[in-house]
């Protein structure tokens, strides 16, 4: 027997000794229930046909099932088994499926009844076809409760067990049910289930690594398959079956597994973090014995949009070798009571499945950014948000969530608790060195793709001449095609260099023979980039809006706090604070503020000093604002 079904039978029989009426199995498979109630290696119910509500432990001890004139009455003959939920004779007010047809019968035959509620289509659809459900066991758990009732005592060694993927029943049945989740197998059964199969332990020893977060039907069904198609021994065919299974489980799911192939460039001080995070995830059950200490939590990266947070998550999945499952929070709501904390559940549940992984939270504002409002939605954000903060500080499994934001002005201040996050980062604008790293990694990522299109190893493929990768090329291009003539700059973020590089390709594969193993030469490259970089290439700091949101990004960072992806910044603190903000308009201080800027802009290059004075004064006025509003909420609470 399985250690998921048994550890199911435990919880069922704890329940029933209980005295709780209804079992709700928090899983779809049919097959697993069939197996939960029809195990011949181990009874459901240790409760006796006539104990249970009696305080007799030698009747709370023996079995349901009955031995009685030398027949066998075990389930697996099915004889108290029935799907469907309880229902009386109308006539004699008692129970169908149960013998209570004389008064001189010793035991009581007790049954079972197992039923799937359904949970598709809308509310109305979902409250029409459950109804009589609801309502037969609204009636079974009054009968239950009854001493005068005939069938009491069989009532209580009986069972009734419903299961769905997600929680339907009314408030007025959840006191009288035990929801029982059904956990995903850990590495070692997983292998046990392997060997049952094969009938020996001779395949590789990452593969039961790679089923993490398939049932056990899932992962006797996948082996079945490999046999079928291949066997263990062809590692690649292995991959790639369980690989097509991953992708058929994640169609539809809120949880989707992702390519960990990122590619960033700068970010320095976020890499040697990251690297310094290796072991302690890679070797989590080795930390826990040896220093009793959890792996990290996870990251949270702040910052400009279209500067490489994306990137940065699968670039983090690729460095630390762990699958990336990414989650939408959006999809998580849904318009029915307790629906969105229960995908919450089962999205974190997978992800702790299938750990070591790397869990993904794009756009973490857009969905928690509810948790602080009082709309309608409100409670049902509140809830799903508890929960997640609940799991962020007590998990122990080696899920590292990658938390990405483009605004955390409207993210609840919970989430920068200590505890909940290893690691706080802000992601600012790149500046001119971190744009030609950024040039730099996209040349990287387009041999990438290159190689993945061919079904060959990126060492492979070369699309570019060492010339091409000197960064004196990309320092010109930025200082004379991003910074105009009066000084004020066309910011760029990493987006936009990325769709540079991309047209200025596709560019020179229409004026050469691009497509029969052309390598570019530093001047090709370095003209095509040229070409594009004109007035018509339209960037993110083209837009006085974009400036001033890329303002309030950089207050709202600077004032938290947060650590900085690199070393290479414009802007620091007190570049922030509000004093500074005030000294400017004050001619006593204004030659002490005046003179640190004249040091900090003498070592910048054209078009660094361009953003930095820009950026500074609408960062000092914009910091008043901000810091009159912040005041205000942490006063009135509004």
């Amino acid at each position: 027997m399985s250690n998921v079904l048994n550890d199911v039978l435990k919880k069922c029989r704890k329940a029933l000794v209980s005295g709780m009426p209804i079992l709700y199995i928090k899983t779809d498979s049919d097959i697993f229930i069939k197996k939960l109630v029809m195990s011949e290696e181990n009874m459901l119910v240790v409760l006796l046909s006539s104990g249970g509500a009696h305080n007799d432990e030698l009747n709370i001890l023996r079995p349901l099932y009955e031995l009685q004139d030398g027949e066998d009455k075990q389930l697996k003959y099915c004889e108290n088994y029935s799907y469907g939920v309880p229902s009386k004779d109308k006539n004699a007010m008692l129970y169908k499926g149960i013998d209570v047809s004389t008064e001189n019968t010793k035991y009581a035959v007790p049954h079972i009844w197992v039923k799937k509620i359904s949970s598709f289509g809308d509310e109305a659809d979902i409250v029409k076809s459950n109804k009589d459900i609801f309502e037969s066991l609204r009636e079974y758990v009054s009968d239950y409760h009854d001493v005068n009732h005939p069938q009491y005592d069989v009532l209580h060694s009986s069972a009734v067990i419903i299961y769905s993927a997600d929680i339907i029943l009314p408030e007025y049945l959840k006191l009288y049910t035990e929801f029982i989740d059904v956990k995903y197998p850990d590495e070692g059964e997983i292998k046990s289930i392997i060997e049952q199969i094969l009938g020996n332990d001779d395949f590789g020893s990452g593969i039961p690594s790679m089923m993490l977060g398939f049932t056990v039907e899932e992962v006797e069904l996948i082996s079945q398959r490999i046999q079928a198609l291949s066997s263990f021994y062809n590692l690649d065919d292995v991959k790639k079956i369980i690989q097509e299974r991953k992708s058929q489980k994640m169609q539809g799911s809120i949880i989707e597994e992702c390519a960990p192939d990122g590619h960033i460039g700068g970010m320095k001080n976020f890499k040697d973090w990251l690297d310094g995070q290796k072991d302690p995830l890679r070797k989590a059950a080795s930390y826990m014995k040896s220093l009793g200490t959890p792996p990290p939590k996870g990251v949270l990266l702040c910052g400009i949009p279209g500067c490489g947070k994306s990137e940065a998550a699968k670039f983090a999945a690729r460095t630390l070798g762990f699958p990336l499952l990414k989650i939408d929070i959006g999809s998580l709501m849904d318009k029915y009571l307790g629906v969105a904390e229960q995908r919450m559940r089962d999205a974190l549940k997978t992800a702790e499945a299938m750990s070591p992984c790397v869990l993904w939270i794009d756009e973490l504002e857009k969905g928690f950014s509810g948790a602080k409002s009082d709309s309608s939605d409100s409670p049902s954000f509140k809830r799903m948000f508890a929960y997640m903060l609940g799991w962020m500080q007590e998990n122990k499994s080696p899920v590292f969530i990658f938390a990405t934001a483009n605004d955390i002005g409207g993210l609840p201040k919970e989430f920068f608790r200590s505890g909940r996050f290893s690691g706080l980062y802000a992601v600012y604008l790149p500046t001119r060195e971190e744009c030609a790293d950024i040039f730099l990694a996209c040349m990287d990522k387009a041999e990438h793709n290159a190689a993945r299109a061919r079904g060959i190893t990126d060492e492979s493929v070369r699309l570019f001449e060492s010339g091409c990768r000197e960064k004196k090329i990309f320092y010109e291009i930025i200082d004379n095609k991003f910074t105009e003539p009066d000084n004020t700059p066309r910011m760029l973020i990493g987006s936009d260099i990325q769709n540079l590089v991309n047209i200025a390709l596709r560019k020179l594969s229409r004026e050469t023979e691009f497509f029969n193993n052309y390598v570019i030469s530093g001047s090709d490259w370095k003209n095509a980039l040229n070409e594009v970089a004109d007035k018509n290439f339209k960037v993110y700091g083209d837009s006085f809006e974009n400036v001033e949101s890329i303002a309030v990004s950089y207050c709202r960072m600077l004032r938290k706090g947060f650590n900085t992806v690199s070393n290479n910044i414009l802007f620091k603190y007190k570049d922030y604070h509000i004093e500074n903000a005030r000294l400017v308009n004050e001619d006593n201080n204004a030659r002490e503020v005046l003179q640190e800027d004249t040091e900090m802009r003498s070592n910048l290059c054209k078009y660094d000093l361009a953003v930095y004075d820009c950026l500074r004064k609408e960062i000092n006025s914009i910091a008043v604002l901000i810091e009159k509003r912040e005041r205000d909420i942490l006063i009135t609470g509004k």
